[in-house]
């Protein structure tokens, strides 16, 4: 078996310091190791955790995910639709739980299938992979070699099998929770009743998106400021109103685009706004748990909430049953601004842009639903974005 401490000095020799996933009872050395040795940051899904490494990839840091093959599937969405389509390759562990022996599942029975096609799943979506070696000197040129394909933007995943890697334990850990501690209520309905309202203002006096989209890219051509938009008319709105260097535009994975600015976030001092409409936003609240304890004062999530999925044709989200700012406040955010029109919007943005506020912002707006006549889809592929975006990243301020 190999000896964690050996593993742990192979990843970090080859720059991995940061890993992210779900805990999996075979992978427990290696998280162990990564909670008293790096940076882990502990997701919620599969996917969140994918997206958070790619985000770090992004960023020009180098770091790993980890998850049960059970949970594979939550990953998928990820891997095909932006891995795959922005070339942004990660180092990823997948645990075989449910192998065959003999013919025979002698593990639990949810892993029954799974146990027969991890490795068959991740070659459908064309992820390199190979058998992680309980040899040490034969992982160490498994990694290596894993390795030159992340060089060239692609992904590779080792599959670990029971006793692969010897018991690692670590010191619990305490959670302390992080509280806000700036809350701004600018619609009036907010303010009288400590919540965000989906009555107030009428809707035939809400915004457009594309209005409260004009907003951040003024602020994005003027600071060297990151914009992640979600997936759909948000970004391709987005892209119509300037195609900026400091832009990402995500085609799929939707509800992740706060996973990948996280990433980001910890992988850059640059600041990060990741705008959600409420539809992608609700696909992963998982993600703002991680989101508000782990990002810094460089994090901002937007919501932008028309209580529609209008990319797919105008039919509802539920979003009207969901109380935006407790939400906010129960995540733990420590900056909350709930906005009543577009002037309270670009006041919440450059007080996340110019305050001195400690820890993530959140920002919320009603908006119509609907957009724009003749919008255009970006005519800059998705590589490209992603390649261009690294750069500026890069480049620093």
């Amino acid at each position: 078996m190999l000896e964690m401490q050996a593993l742990g000095n192979a990843l970090k020799n080859l720059g991995f310091k940061t890993a992210s996933g779900v805990p999996c009872s075979l992978l427990s050395p290696l998280i162990n190791y990564s909670l008293e040795h790096m940076e882990y940051l502990m997701a919620n899904d599969e996917g969140s955790a994918l997206g958070i490494i790619s985000g770090m990839a992004l960023g020009g840091k180098r770091g790993f995910v980890l998850m049960q093959n059970s949970g594979l599937s939550n990953a998928l969405s990820m891997l095909s639709s932006f891995n795959a389509i922005f070339q942004v390759g990660v180092l990823g562990f997948v645990s075989l739980r449910g192998e065959r022996i003999d013919g025979i599942n002698h593990d639990e029975p949810q892993h029954e299938l799974m146990g027969k096609i991890t490795q068959d799943v991740l070659n459908l979506f064309e992820v390199k992979n190979d058998f992680l070696s309980p040899d040490i000197s034969v992982a160490k040129h498994q990694l290596e070699r894993a390795c030159e394909f992340l060089e060239h933007n692609q992904s590779y995943f080792f599959i670990v099998r029971p006793k692969t890697i010897a018991p690692f334990s670590h010191t619990p850990i305490a959670i302390t929770p992080k509280p806000t501690t700036h809350i701004e209520l600018f619609d009036s309905e907010s303010v009288k009743n400590d919540t965000n309202s989906h009555q107030s203002p009428l809707d035939s006096c809400l915004p457009h998106r594309i209005d409260a989209l004009k907003i951040i890219s003024e602020l994005l051509k003027q600071e060297p400021i990151i914009g992640l938009f979600s997936t759909g008319k948000c970004g391709r709105e987005a892209y119509t109103i300037a195609d900026l260097p400091n832009n990402l535009y995500m085609v799929g994975s939707m509800g992740y685009v706060s996973a990948i600015g996280l990433g980001i976030s910890k992988a850059s001092t640059h600041k990060v706004i990741c705008v959600d409409g409420d539809g992608s936003y609700l696909m992963q609240m998982g993600l703002e748990v991680a989101n508000a304890f782990y990002a810094g004062a460089n994090f901002c999530q937007i919501v932008l909430d028309n209580a529609t999925h209008d990319s797919t044709g105008g039919q509802f989200t539920l979003s009207p049953q969901c109380d935006f700012l407790s939400l906010a406040k129960g995540f733990g955010y420590a900056n909350i601004y709930i906005c009543g029109d577009l002037d309270d919007f670009a006041q919440a943005l450059q007080s996340f842009a110019y305050g001195n506020f400690a820890g993530p912002s959140f920002i919320y707006l009603r908006i119509k639903s609907g957009s724009i006549d003749n919008l255009m889809r970006p005519k800059i592929s998705p590589k490209a974005v992603a390649r261009r975006l690294s750069d500026f990243i890069a480049k620093g301020f």
